[in-house]
């Protein structure tokens, strides 16, 4: 984990995102979907909220 935020998160569709370069939002960090539909670089609680998490790693 990075920071206390996970490395890898995979959402409730199970497709995997990863930690996007740059600046976060709102004090976390965003990541991007590297499996899946396309779609803009979301925080953990983004994630969460909109697709819901599996696991995190």
């Amino acid at each position: 984990m990075n920071g206390g935020f996970p490395a890898r998160i995979v959402d409730g569709n199970g497709d995997t995102w990863e930690p996007a370069a740059g600046p976060g939002r709102h004090g976390e960090p965003v990541y991007y979907p590297t499996t899946g539909p396309e779609s803009w670089a979301l925080t953990p609680t983004e994630i969460r909220t909109q697709y819901g998490i599996r696991n995190t790693s």
